[in-house]
């Protein structure tokens, strides 16, 4: 009991002075006190003054410390409004990225749509030019074939014509 006096002056002493290293002194006091409370038994008179005292204490340094702690919680709230507006502006940076790679999206198969029409179109007009083609190779064979008949018969023709003339002009010319 005489060490719990002795603590008992001394926080006495600690709480009467007003620096702030004895405040903190007092505090570790408090806690020791209740740490000690649970342990021993203290009479219950000296147990409501230390509680008292280290609560009066503890309410003091409370109130320096949200003085203190002021600025940093300004600090905090305007950091969380400034990540609130980040976080809205990435939402809407995000609604308009996803607005327009839906819309590229569109117009990149709109484009493949027609991409597949134009070859679809160039396949059948291939195809058509190939089928009009050969039939114009065959009827180029067949006119070049007939122009060589015609040629053939008019050489014929010709040569018979010819040949009668000059039975004719043998049997005209004079005997010699």
């Amino acid at each position: 009991m005489a060490a719990l006096g002795k603590g008992f002056r001394l926080l006495m002493q600690v709480s009467s002075s007003s620096s702030s290293s004895s405040s903190s002194y007092l505090l570790l006091i408090c806690v020791c006190v209740r740490a000690r409370a649970c342990v021993v038994d203290l009479p219950s008179a000296l147990f409501e003054v230390l509680l008292q005292t280290c609560s009066t204490t503890m309410a003091a340094e409370s109130n320096n410390l949200d003085e203190i702690l002021t600025p940093f919680y300004q600090r905090a709230t305007e950091a969380e409004e400034r990540l609130a507006k980040l976080e809205a502006s990435l939402s809407k940076n995000k609604e308009e990225q996803s607005k327009l790679i839906s819309e590229l999206r569109l117009e990149l198969e709109n484009a493949k749509a027609e991409q597949i029409s134009e070859r679809e179109k160039a396949i059948k007009e291939v195809k058509e030019l190939t089928a009009e083609n050969g039939k114009l190779k065959y009827r180029i064979i067949h006119l070049v074939r007939a122009v060589r008949e015609a040629d053939a018969a008019a050489l014929e023709f010709v040569s018979s014509k010819l040949k009668e003339t000059n039975l004719v002009d043998d049997a005209k010319l004079p005997a010699r």
